[in-house]
C-alpha cells in the first residue's frame, strides 16, 4: 500500500487480521470484518470517486448493525 507520499507502507504492520470464516453456497470463505474493511479503504492515499462511495455506504451497513445489536 502506499502512503499520501508515494512511499511503500505496509498496512498490517502486526500481520494480517484474524478473519471470520463465512459460509456461502456451500464454500468456506475467509472474510475480513466490515471494520478492517473499512480501516483498509480509508486508508488508501488515492481514494477513487467509487472508493468513497463505498466507505460512505459501508460505514451506514456497518452503523446500522452496530445499532440493531445494541
Amino acid at each position: 500500500m502506499f502512503n499520501k507520499h508515494g512511499k511503500s507502507d505496509l498496512f498490517y504492520k502486526k500481520g494480517i487480521p484474524k478473519s471470520d470464516i463465512v459460509l456461502f453456497r456451500g464454500l468456506q470463505l475467509p472474510l475480513l470484518s466490515k471494520e478492517k474493511v473499512i480501516e483498509m479503504k480509508d486508508a488508501l492515499a488515492v481514494k477513487k470517486e467509487i472508493d468513497i462511495k463505498d466507505i460512505s455506504e459501508m460505514r451506514k451497513i456497518l452503523n446500522f448493525a452496530q445499532q440493531r445489536d445494541c
